[in-house]
């Protein structure tokens, strides 16, 4: 959680020292994350989950549910 709110601060560097060292341990978080960013759009707050979900993917932490809700996103879907 503390990945999320630095990544909502604007503290990536924070957030990626934190998802670098989750990733060395093989915790997969990304399901979270996911749903954390879906939370973010149901409320209007796209461009937070934006932010979630692009620093899942620059930490390699992303799965294919990821890369979905990316793509509906970027495209401006609302039916995440």
């Amino acid at each position: 959680m503390m990945a999320v709110i630095f990544c909502l601060e604007g503290k990536m560097g924070k957030a990626q020292g934190i998802f670098q060292l989750l990733l060395q341990k093989g915790v997969q978080i990304a399901p979270n994350l996911n749903k954390i960013a879906k939370q973010l759009h149901a409320n209007a707050r796209r461009d937070e989950a934006l932010l979630i979900l692009n620093a899942t993917t620059e930490s390699r932490m992303q799965d294919e549910e990821t890369g979905k809700l990316l793509e509906s996103l970027h495209k401006g879907q609302s039916g995440m």
